[in-house]
């Protein structure tokens, strides 16, 4: 299995953990198409893999929203390299599960730059208790892709739940932006 920044939740007494890759032979940079997400229970030591075989990148960010659902988001650095050596969508992605069927819900999908009309490569830093993302977005005005990530190039907003469509950019980080 293979992790970058290793981010679990609890949820209902189990532990997930968002996958990079899954195999033993492969290499950073040739990751497996799909989501995958590693679900252990310390009641019982079982381990089992959650997985989807729909296109995903970098399964870093897991979160248990007021829904009921597990979300699982990619992030921008793959998909973002992607977007400007190939040409391709950013692959920020969005999909679910529900802990109690440990299915992937086959109809929901969401892109956060298609669905805001934001179309900038996406990383999901948090979410908040009422389902809100707090999220960093490459800048508008910021230049091309050059094998480093400088602070002076990202945004920050919030993303509204239900729907992913709404977006309000944080001009200041104050303490009220961040409350549900």
């Amino acid at each position: 299995y293979g992790f970058r920044q290793v981010r679990p939740i609890l949820e209902g007494g189990n532990i997930y953990i968002p996958l990079d890759y899954t195999s033993d032979t492969d290499l950073i940079g040739n990751r497996r198409t799909g989501v995958y997400v590693l679900k252990l229970d310390p009641t019982t030591n079982n381990v089992s893999l959650l997985s989807d075989p729909r296109e995903f990148s970098d399964g870093e960010v897991i979160a248990a929203a007021p829904d009921g659902n597990i979300y699982v988001f990619s992030s921008w650095d793959y998909p973002f390299v992607k977007t400007f050596r190939d040409g391709q969508n950013f692959g920020d992605y969005v999909f679910r599960f529900d802990p109690t069927t440990e299915q992937f819900d086959p109809n929901y999908q969401v892109s956060l730059s298609e669905s805001t009309g934001v179309e900038r490569p996406f990383l999901v830093l948090a979410m908040l208790e009422n389902g809100d993302l707090i999220v960093q977005l490459r800048k508008e005005n910021a230049p091309a892709w050059e094998d480093r990530f400088d602070g002076a190039f990202w945004d920050f907003a919030v993303v509204k739940n239900p729907d992913f469509t709404e977006i309000e950019f944080i001009d200041e980080l104050r303490t009220s932006a961040l409350v549900g």
